[in-house]
């Protein structure tokens, strides 16, 4: 604050010394009279009363000394843009002024305020998550799973078929001499021979069903 204690010293030496008015006596008279009420009330910290008085000053005299006192008054207000303003006017008018380069000063302060008191620029959200999509359920393979389990339960039967008719039909060779022996009787032969057909047709069966699951199979993966 030493450049403002500098600016309102030399303000007041320039407006005692030297007069605020222009014109008349009277203008003079009453220039000093709002400068020095704008002077007691600022003093006193009431800086809103005094920026009234400085004001009337200003547009009696025209004085441009003016123009501090009342930039000073809102600056102290909070108002930093006004006060920046009649700082500015102030060099405008008195670019040469012995004030000029503690007033550059100020304006200087004002325009770091101003700028710490923006709020901070946005803060840029971040890009929504790709979720990878799910990858497809796997497809249940059931015709084939089907038709396979009845071709191996088929090829199974058939096997065992076989082996059963064979056994028998050993039997029947170890107890039958050609021609039919008294152990050879349509009874007993029949029954293997009917299970040696069987098997035959559980193994074409199988592997019937067994082409049928091969081919579901492939279908099923086309899908």
């Amino acid at each position: 604050m030493v450049y403002n204690r500098r600016v309102r010293t030399l303000v007041a030496l320039l407006l005692l010394s030297a007069g605020v008015a222009r014109g008349g006596e009277t203008e003079s008279a009453v220039g000093r009279m709002h400068f020095e009420e704008g002077q007691r009330r600022f003093r006193a910290g009431d800086f809103k009363g005094a920026l009234p008085e400085f004001t009337a000053g200003y547009e009696l005299t025209r004085r441009p000394a003016f123009l501090l006192d009342i930039a000073q008054c809102y600056r102290l207000l909070g108002d930093r843009v006004r006060a920046s303003e009649y700082y500015r006017t102030f060099l405008t008018l008195e670019p040469a002024s012995e004030l000029a380069p503690a007033v550059r000063k100020l304006i200087e302060e004002i325009d770091a305020e101003l700028r710490a008191a923006l709020p901070p620029p946005p803060v840029a959200a971040p890009p929504p998550a790709v979720i990878a999509p799910a990858p497809p359920p796997r497809r249940r393979h059931l015709a084939s799973a089907v038709l396979l389990g009845v071709a191996s339960g088929a090829l199974a039967t058939a096997v065992i078929l076989t082996a059963t008719s064979h056994a028998q039909f050993d039997e029947l060779q170890a107890s039958c001499a050609p021609p039919r022996g008294p152990g050879c009787t349509g009874a007993r032969i029949d029954p293997v021979e009917r299970q040696a057909h069987a098997s035959v047709g559980l193994y074409a069966s199988a592997g019937a069903l067994g082409v049928a699951a091969l081919v579901a199979y492939l279908v099923e993966r086309r899908r």
